[in-house]
């Protein structure tokens, strides 16, 4: 199935460096939806009548491409399958998106807490 990235996987020099793969992506879009940062800060997709994101489609990517787009998103978004339309015409693709539960694994770092404790920290101590 085909992939539609967003955001700064957007950037066809930014998706190369992260997946390694020689890829012929064109643009396209995600119709009904808008970016959006989630509360912790993470970028996201919404849905929003009226609205669009621009973006990537890849045509079949392999197994190592999607293990690298899982890996750099990490454990906290899913894949869905969304309709994407292209100068291709429409078809469905996978889309990365925020689960809307935390999934960190036992015994993980939590970076996103940890990062945002290390400012609330610093922060106290600058404003006692």
């Amino acid at each position: 199935m085909d992939v539609f990235v967003y955001g700064l996987l957007a950037n066809r020099e930014v998706l190369f460096l992260l997946t390694r793969s020689v890829i012929d992506p064109v643009d396209a879009w995600l119709h009904d939806y808008e970016e959006a940062r989630a509360p912790t800060g993470e970028p996201t997709i919404r849905k929003n009548p009226g609205c669009r994101v621009r973006g990537l489609l890849i045509r079949e990517p392999s197994e190592l491409f999607l293990r690298r787009l899982d890996w750099y998103h990490g454990p906290n978004y899913h894949r869905e399958t969304l309709r994407v339309s292209s100068e291709r015409g429409t078809a469905q693709a996978l889309v990365y998106s925020l689960a809307l539960e935390r999934k960190v694994p036992e015994g993980a770092i939590d970076n996103l807490r940890l990062s945002s404790a290390r400012r609330s920290a610093r922060s106290r101590q600058r404003n006692p």
